[in-house]
């Protein structure tokens, strides 16, 4: 059989820092990579690295990756994010035929934004068992968020009256995220209990629909002003809950 060369042993990252924004999905961007490496054509057209350079084909890799201070700080689709990650990967076989297995940790304290709530990483990971192209996914993020138009009700001259502007409500909202790569859809869920669309509005604008209608109801000013708000509020719901219409009142 043909020759071949065998690259075996241990890499650790000490330290990495990644800023770069990413506006597309993380599938496309890996499938990408692996088509530029693999067979098939670039979107310059430019040959892959493996037809570049035959030689490539020859290598074999045994190789262990572990990285513990890793720090992302970028916006990936609509989350920003500030995190940390620690990898811990083994890399076997040929570039056209690569095999990963292992797991890369999202370190817990960790910040995101996501909907317009800021949220703490209290554990997530990418993990693999052999095809490097559709990884499983997990986090689990949390968020308190005051409901802020709770038991506030309008003056005398229809202004919001701060000193009945008590007993706050605070939510405990959770951000979870299981799957694959190719399958995975973020879920909202909150305590005390709240549907999708007063989670949404509670992450805009710090408040449940009910609450800003009541405060619109009692207040003609108070109500034009809100008005722009709720507009956005109905927007955001549209993409966040997926409904073909939506109406805040």
């Amino acid at each position: 059989s043909a020759a071949t060369w065998l690259v075996e042993g241990d890499i650790r990252v000490v330290e990495g820092r990644l800023y770069k924004d990413v506006s597309f999905a993380a599938e496309r961007t890996f499938n990408t990579f692996m088509t530029t490496i693999g067979s098939g054509r670039t979107d310059v057209y430019r040959a892959p690295v493996l037809e570049r350079i035959p030689a490539l084909r020859k290598v074999r890799f045994d190789v262990n990756l572990t990285g513990r201070d890793f720090k992302v700080r970028n916006t990936v689709e609509t989350a920003d994010l500030d995190i940390a990650l620690r990898a811990d990967l083994q890399l076997e076989n040929t570039l056209e035929n690569l095999l990963m297995t292992g797991e890369v940790q999202v370190v817990e304290g960790g910040k995101l934004t996501y909907k317009g709530g800021d949220f703490t990483v209290r554990k997530g990971a990418i993990g693999w068992t052999g095809q490097p192209q559709n990884p499983d996914i997990s986090l689990i993020a949390e968020a308190d968020v005051v409901n802020a138009c709770e038991e506030v009700q309008s003056g005398p001259e229809g202004d919001l009256d701060s000193s009945t502007a008590q007993d706050f409500s605070t939510y405990a909202v959770v951000l979870t995220v299981e799957g694959s790569l190719r399958n995975f859809t973020p879920e909202l869920t909150s305590t005390p209990f709240a549907d999708e669309g007063d989670i949404a509005s509670l992450l805009l604008l710090g408040c449940t629909r009910d609450r800003l209608s009541a405060s619109s109801a009692t207040s003609p000013v108070l109500g034009l002003a809100l008005r722009p708000l709720l507009s956005r509020v109905e927007s955001e719901l549209d993409e966040f809950i997926e409904l073909e219409e939506i109406r805040v009142e």
